[in-house]
């Protein structure tokens, strides 16, 4: 094995990455990132895949606790919050989030099953910019991504 490819093999582990080259390339500051706060791994799989494989930069976490703690030491571009997780409710991060000054200028889109109007009113009210309700395509996400976040 050459040089160069050790250190392009060591690079790739340090980054944590499964995807080789996509990952190196995630690393560029100038790609705006995305906080997934999703509980489902299969949901957050998705999404992350979708995203990163316009250029997104996407960081997850798997519950409304660990999804503040990103939110406050990422300080992404855009969050996408799901309303139902463990440790913390969507409606409870979104109300943390809001309340910060690190945080409440950091746009929130919700994806979430609740259908319910009351639902979606009680989310906008609390600080949400959109409302998107699983399941939704790619098109569709993508499209409210992009309202969020330059090209």
């Amino acid at each position: 094995m050459s040089d160069r490819s050790e250190v392009n093999e060591t690079r790739v582990k340090q980054v944590g990455g499964r995807y080789g080259k996509m990952d190196e390339e995630r690393e560029d500051l100038e790609v705006p990132r995305i906080l997934l706060i999703e509980d489902e791994d299969h949901i957050a799989l998705a999404i992350r895949l979708c995203l990163e494989g316009e250029g997104y930069r996407v960081e997850t976490a798997l519950d409304g606790l660990e999804g503040l703690e990103k939110a406050f030491s990422l300080r992404p571009s855009l969050i996408l919050l799901d309303l139902r997780m463990p440790k913390m409710s969507g409606h409870l991060v979104l109300e943390t989030l809001r309340e910060d000054e690190r945080t409440k200028d950091i746009p929130v889109v919700v994806l979430t099953a609740l259908s319910d109007v009351d639902e979606k009113e009680k989310a906008l009210l609390e600080g949400a910019r959109e409302y998107l309700i699983k399941p939704f395509t790619p098109k569709d996400l993508l499209t409210v991504v992009k309202r969020y976040l330059p090209e």
